[in-house]
C-alpha cells in the first residue's frame, strides 16, 4: 500500500484497486488525472527571446522566490519555449557516485533543457508540473550513454517523445488575486530588479538552487497574463486535434 499512499499524499489522487493492484490502480489514477488537466489547460508560447529574458529574471526576483502568497485568476494553463530554458539543480558528486556507481568517475549530468510548464489549481492549491527535452544522447556518464544507445539501437528517432515529466511542485494558495494584485506583484518584482537586487538573465545555465524555477516561472506568466502585460495572438494549430494556441509577445508600443 506504500505506493497508494505516496501517490494519494505527493500529487493528491485517490484511487480504489477495482480488481487491478493498488499501486497499479492509484498510477493509473495519476497518469489519467495529469492527462485530463493537459488536455484542458489553454497552450501559450513564449517564442520572443526579449520576453523569455524578462520571464526567467523576473521569476528569479525575491517577489516570486519567498513572499508570494496568492495565484492570479488563470486556474491552468501550460506554457511552451521556443528556445528552452537550461537549468541545473544541484546534485553533489559524491553523493552521486555513492548512491549511482555507474556514474563514478563522469557524475556531471547533461544540463536540462526546460521547455515547457504547467499550472493547475487544486481545491486550495496550486500545482506545477515542467516538462524537459529527453537528452538520451548525453546522460552525463560515458557508461550510462553507452547503455542507452544499446538499448535504443534499431529504434526509429521520431519514436521519441519531444518532451518528458521532470518534476511536480504544490503549494497552497490563500487568495486568488485580481488584475490590480497581478500588476502590483510585476511592478514589485521590477523594482526589485531596478535597485539592484538582482541580475538581468543572460541565457546561460540557471543554477536552480532552490530547484523552484519551474513554479515560480509560472507564477510570473500567469500573472502576466492575466494583468494583460503581454500581447496574445490565438491562432488554431495545424493538427486540428490540438487545442489552440495563444504566442505571447511583449507589450506593444504605443
Amino acid at each position: 500500500m506504500s505506493i497508494p499512499a505516496w501517490i494519494e499524499h505527493y500529487y493528491g489522487v485517490r484511487a480504489a484497486a477495482d480488481g487491478d493492484s493498488a499501486a497499479h490502480a492509484a498510477v493509473a489514477a495519476m497518469l489519467a488525472s495529469r492527462a485530463l488537466v493537459l488536455s484542458t489547460a489553454p497552450v501559450f508560447l513564449v517564442a520572443d527571446p526579449q520576453l523569455r529574458t524578462a520571464l526567467v529574471t523576473l521569476a528569479r526576483a525575491d517577489t516570486y522566490l519567498r513572499h508570494l502568497r496568492g495565484w492570479a485568476d488563470l486556474p491552468n494553463g501550460t506554457v511552451m519555449f521556443t528556445d528552452p530554458i537550461p537549468f541545473r539543480h544541484p546534485s553533489p558528486d559524491q553523493v552521486a557516485a555513492e548512491r549511482f556507481p555507474l556514474l563514478e568517475g563522469n557524475s556531471d549530468a547533461a544540463t536540462p533543457l526546460l521547455k515547457a510548464l504547467t499550472w493547475f489549481t487544486d481545491s486550495d492549491a496550486v500545482r506545477c508540473l515542467d516538462w524537459i527535452a529527453p537528452q538520451i544522447d548525453s546522460t552525463g556518464s560515458e557508461v550510462a550513454d553507452s547503455k542507452v544507445a544499446e538499448s535504443m539501437r534499431g529504434l526509429p528517432r521520431g519514436g521519441l517523445p519531444p518532451m518528458i515529466g521532470n518534476g511536480e511542485w504544490s503549494r497552497t494558495v490563500t487568495t486568488i488575486d485580481d488584475i490590480a494584485v497581478c500588476r502590483e506583484r510585476i511592478a514589485v518584482a521590477s523594482a526589485e530588479l531596478g535597485v539592484g537586487a538582482g541580475a538581468r538573465w543572460d541565457g546561460t545555465t540557471i543554477e536552480d538552487d532552490t530547484t523552484t524555477l519551474a513554479p515560480t516561472l509560472a507564477a510570473v506568466l500567469a500573472d502576466a497574463i492575466t494583468a494583460g502585460l503581454v500581447t496574445q495572438h490565438t491562432r488554431r494549430a495545424k493538427n486540428a486535434k490540438l487545442p489552440m494556441i495563444t504566442t505571447l509577445q511583449p507589450p506593444a508600443r504605443p
